[in-house]
């Protein structure tokens, strides 16, 4: 939902030159095991090079999604993925019933036979080499997810290399105070009893390691989060039906293609219940809703609302409806009433240059005493209302989206 800034320079290099060290010996083991295409991105002459790796670790967002070998992968992932959702030991044992000669293979077989439809040669899978009827057990659905989907990749880029330690210096790094993905929730360092600065974010997967184990080392793929949206929202699927991902969040937000929207629950004009909602007796007479435009990119739409169905955005929304009466009555107040008239009152004795209600781009000039004091727009609306925007966002403090929506939009 709020656009955030990737690694910096100097972390990217530090990054990337630990990680590369420890994963090029397991990669030059591994790597006949990968599929040609992509094999090639860590060769250089032939032989793995430290330097590509280095290269593939802080790939930025654009080149991987433009990079027809990572965008075969990703595609072929999420067939598996969407082929391992019907397998299960139940599964299995209705199928048997009218396949008795048959074996796990076969079974397999047809469960991804959309997927060895469309990669019969240069992609096959291999089945567990145990797979047979009799040790279908509690695990072998893992089994299968680590032969046909994880292996030989989790082998080389084991995100366990990555210490504890050096994961928060990573979270740190990004100076990303609240949540990108719902932007309710502070995610802000603190000090242990050893002086250690650790971070309270999540290092979110943007493609789920277990589903796409190829990037579970890419920096392009860590993403700083609460736990709700990493932990308990991000249980559901990843991609959507159609394969459409959700904002990426160092180079996507919703702003003006998606905005809150608050509204009453009852149709005509009542007065006295409007005053009532406005004045946060009335809550149940209040609804807030993410109203995404309708003349945007079609594409751009589809991963908006991907955010919205997987962080459950606008029903977890439904909890500020306190905040957003108070919202409204203070525009009334503040943006809408008396409150300019009563600043210029106060002012009428000095001489001024501009005294007018603040409009988009102006600010407010006195001369006292021959010497002038300006109140920019921005320090009354962090005086008011807590929030230095820019271009309708602050990702420093949380309900900032939802804030600006309400007041300005």
């Amino acid at each position: 939902m709020i656009k955030i800034e990737w690694f910096s320079e100097e972390m990217q290099n530090e990054y990337t030159e630990t990680i590369a060290k420890k994963i090029r010996e397991k990669l030059k083991k591994e790597i006949l095991k990968f599929p040609d295409d992509i094999a090639e991105l860590f060769r250089e002459k032939g032989s793995v090079s430290e330097q590509k790796i280095k290269e593939f670790l802080k790939m930025k967002f654009y080149n991987v999604e433009n990079n027809k070998a990572l965008n075969h992968y990703i595609s072929r992932c999420t067939l598996i993925s969407h082929c391992l959702t019907d397998i299960n030991k139940s599964d299995f044992n209705k199928w048997k019933k009218t396949n008795s000669s048959k074996v796990i293979s076969d079974y397999l077989d047809e469960r991804f036979k959309k997927y060895n439809e469309k990669y019969p040669e240069n992609y096959p899978l291999t089945y567990p080499t145990d797979a047979s009827e009799e040790n279908w057990s509690e695990n072998f659905k893992n089994k299968i997810i680590d032969t046909v989907l994880l292996e030989p990749f989790k082998t080389v880029f084991n995100y366990d290399i990555i210490n504890d330690k050096f994961r928060h210096k990573l979270m740190n790094s990004l100076n990303v105070p609240v949540c990108p993905y719902c932007n309710r929730q502070y995610i802000t360092p603190w000090d242990d009893m050893e002086g250690n600065k650790k971070s309270t974010a999540d290092l979110d997967h943007f493609f789920p390691q277990s589903e796409y184990p190829l990037f579970a080392l890419n920096l392009f793929n860590f993403v700083p989060s609460c736990q709700v949206c990493n932990s308990r929202m991000k249980l559901s699927r990843f991609l959507d039906k159609n394969g459409n991902r959700p904002i990426y969040p160092y180079d996507e937000n919703f702003g003006d293609d998606a905005v809150f929207k608050a509204s009453t629950t009852y149709g005509g004009e009542d007065p006295k219940r409007l005053l009532e909602v406005w004045l946060s007796e009335s809550i149940d007479d209040l609804k807030i809703t993410l109203k995404i435009q309708d003349n945007i990119d079609e594409q751009y739409k589809d991963k908006i609302e991907q955010s919205n169905n997987l962080y459950h955005i606008e029903k977890v929304y439904q909890a500020h409806k306190n905040y957003v009466s108070e919202l409204m009555l203070k525009k009334r107040i503040y943006d809408d009433g008396e409150y300019f008239k009563t600043i210029q009152n106060i002012f009428s004795g000095f001489e001024h240059e501009k005294l007018n209600q603040f409009s988009e781009d102006e600010d407010i000039v006195y001369n006292v005493n021959g010497k002038k004091l300006t109140i920019t727009k921005k320090q009354l609306e962090l005086f008011l209302y807590g929030y230095n925007w820019e271009n309708g966002q602050d990702s420093t403090r949380p309900l900032s989206k939802l804030t600006y929506d309400i007041l300005k939009r």
